[in-house]
């Protein structure tokens, strides 16, 4: 029996059924090519964000999001260097180790001080008039009358107050060199009609102001990179502590020192005596009941802006932490003329005295929730030459790391264990037992130090339109970095005003 020849319309339908497959083969093939492709992509972006120069903003970004904590910070700085002291008396995997992870920055000086420029070379003629005067202002506690009885002066007292704030404001400016005024003009001043004029609100007006120069003018500019390493007194010998010493005083002078369990506050007394009071404990995180040999850091950064903040350019505004709550926090106000902006941030810079370390503000955009997915290099990179207003939240963060977890994370892992190679200090079995870096850092109208004077006379309103805003009232990350060499002091993130 003879097949039936299929009909025109079979052989068109089998056609068009061929070519349906052909068709949803090749959307399927270039949808698989296309998502290998962004797979491609998403791990070339992670390793442009995961790698890089040990002091890039990325490779700090990278430090930063393997800590835990809602506000964070870390100083890649002071790590690196703390790094570097221990090299010297490593050797073999040990030293490799670390030579691997600090690459080209092995051969880099991280000296204790670290150079510093000032706004002003003040006139040391003017200057000694200036603290005379500034002690007699003290020593008529004219401070507490401003508070108690500003208004009830008799003019004779009035008068006294009046002419040694003029005193004091000569002085000043002839001290910066802004106005020159003779030690003897300044010396004979006298009230005119115009001081006659003057009210209590003048007067309080002019006192404040005077307080806030005086406060500018008395922050020691100061940044210490601190590395010590402490030894258990009982693991050495009187005679072997003093070999120890004179084998390493050359790399390390008095960088070297000895504990005692008992006796331990000396660890933190020299801490508190590094940074002025600002970092007061360590030793109350750590075993030293158990511990043989301890790293311990910290970076002291303590400078007033290049120009400070305006008291009223200063408002209470609500701080929106990750969980959504509305925190009141005193956000500083001023105008920029460049910021920066990629496609996950906007960000923005702001000088310290001298201009050689900045600031930056970073505010991530919406979904971004970690620093390395900023791709910080990017955005720094990224300069718009446009005004912009910027807010800056004041605030303190005081923390304290142990970086031996950040470390073996980032293959440095022998240092800790018992397989550590110190033999370079002849000395048996000796490892690691902690890395501890404590860091304390603020933010406020005249820099990273706290102000005692009270702000007054907010304005309302400081706005204009039509202009880039970069406020930071919610969660942000932060850097202080220096100019020349792009070292990273600080990086850090604020999520809450709680210190969490």
């Amino acid at each position: 029996m003879k097949k039936k020849k299929k009909s025109i319309s079979e052989k068109k339908a089998n056609k068009k059924l061929v070519l349906l497959f052909l068709l949803l083969f090749l959307v399927v093939f270039v949808s698989l090519l296309d998502k290998n492709r962004k797979e491609e992509k998403q791990m070339n972006e992670q390793v442009i964000y995961f790698t890089g120069e040990i002091n890039s903003p990325n490779y700090a970004a990278n430090l930063l999001d393997q800590l835990d904590g809602k506000n964070k910070i870390i100083s890649p700085y002071n790590l690196n260097s703390s790094l570097i002291l221990l090299y010297e008396f490593t050797d073999n995997n040990t030293k490799k180790e670390i030579e691997t992870f600090l690459g080209a920055e092995i051969s880099k000086s991280y000296p204790y001080e670290l150079e510093v420029k000032r706004k002003y070379e003040y006139n040391k003629k003017y200057e000694k008039l200036y603290l005379e005067y500034i002690q007699n202002f003290f020593g008529e506690n004219y401070q507490e009358i401003i508070i108690t009885n500003l208004k009830g002066l008799k003019k004779q007292e009035k008068d006294k107050l009046l002419v040694l704030l003029n005193q004091l404001d000569m002085s000043y400016k002839s001290m910066i060199g802004e106005q020159i005024f003779t030690i003897e003009s300044i010396q004979k001043y006298k009230t005119t009609k115009e001081d006659e004029q003057k009210n209590a609100n003048h007067i309080k007006t002019i006192i404040n102001k005077t307080l806030d120069i005086y406060e500018t003018y008395s922050i020691k500019k100061e940044i210490k990179n601190i590395n010590y390493l402490y030894f258990n007194e009982a693991d050495f010998t009187k005679k072997e502590q003093t070999l120890l010493i004179k084998q390493l005083e050359n790399n390390a002078k008095q960088k070297i020192d000895f504990f005692n369990i008992v006796e331990s506050t000396k660890i933190d007394d020299r801490i508190r005596k590094e940074t002025n009071e600002k970092i007061k404990y360590i030793t109350e995180t750590i075993d030293l009941e158990g511990s043989h040999f301890l790293s311990i850091n910290t970076l002291y950064f303590h400078s007033n802006w290049e120009i400070p903040i305006e008291k009223k350019r200063i408002k209470y505004v609500e701080f929106e932490n990750e969980k959504k709550e509305k925190q009141i926090v005193e956000m500083m106000y001023e105008y920029v003329d460049e910021y920066y902006e990629n496609e996950y941030a906007k960000g923005f810079r702001k000088e310290f005295e001298g201009e050689d370390y900045s600031f930056i503000g970073i505010l991530p955009k919406e979904g971004i929730g970690t620093a390395s997915s900023i791709n910080l290099n990017e955005l720094l990179s990224n300069k718009k030459e446009e005004k912009a207003l910027i807010g800056i939240p004041k605030f303190t963060i005081t923390k304290e790391i142990d970086c031996k977890t950040i470390l073996e994370q980032n293959n440095i892992k022998e240092l800790f264990s018992k397989e550590a190679d110190f033999s370079k200090i002849n000395k048996e079995s000796l490892k690691l037992d902690a890395m501890i870096q404590k860091t304390s850092f603020t933010i406020a109208e005249k820099g990273s130090v706290e102000s005692e004077i009270e702000s007054t006379d907010l304005e309302t309103t400081y706005q204009e339109k039509n202009t880039t805003e970069i406020v930071l009232n919610k969660p942000f990350y932060y850097l202080v970095l220096q100019k020349e060499t792009q070292d990273i002091l600080y990086i850090g993130k604020l999520s809450t005003l709680k210190n969490g």
